[in-house]
């Protein structure tokens, strides 16, 4: 067995000698020391009004990101407002069934699923009020027909007299009323 493990478990290898670690020692100094020296002379030669001039641009960079999250929040305003006018002019209500509900960093995620046109879906979405989300509850969900994961979520729980079989696969309108 060879090589530095070995040297390093062996019972004659004692370490570095005093010698080493000296001379270790001085050379990090000097690379410190010139290190030093051409920070202080980089300092030294460059301007004030080099350094004012970076200072400047630095900022007009940080404020050109600023308006450009401040566009991009204010778009993804107005999508988030003109989906949800899309989905109250287009969109339809069927029943949705709470399966799961998680806490974690981010807050409450819901996730329910609920069935159209023979097809079963399964979705996500953090609720934005006080909610009742015991597992299991049916609620009115709007969709879109020709997009049917595309939904809104509604706090009115469906009643029994609605809730059925053939009322897991219905769709309305307009919120339906017991008769």
């Amino acid at each position: 067995m060879s090589g530095p493990s070995s040297i390093c478990n062996s019972e004659e290898y004692s370490g570095p000698t005093r010698r080493q670690i000296i001379s270790i020692d001085i050379a990090q100094r000097r690379v410190r020391f010139v290190i030093s020296q051409i920070a202080w002379r980089v300092e030294r030669d460059s301007s004030q009004e080099e350094r004012g001039q970076l200072i400047m641009e630095k900022q007009n960079l940080n404020i050109k990101y600023l308006y450009a999250g401040l566009i991009l929040m204010i778009f993804v305003g107005f999508l988030g407002i003109a989906r949800s006018c899309f989905i109250s002019k287009n969109g339809i209500y069927i029943i949705g069934i709470i399966d799961t509900v998680t806490v974690g960093r981010s807050g409450v995620m819901v996730h329910i699923h609920y069935g159209y046109n023979d097809k079963k879906y399964t979705v996500g979405f953090k609720p934005s009020w006080s909610y009742d989300m015991a597992i299991g509850r049916k609620i009115f969900i709007k969709i879109l027909p020709n997009s049917p994961s595309v939904f809104e979520y509604t706090d009115i729980t469906v009643p029994d007299c609605i809730f059925n079989r053939q009322a897991k696969m219905q769709q309305w309108n307009e919120i339906p009323t017991c008769p």
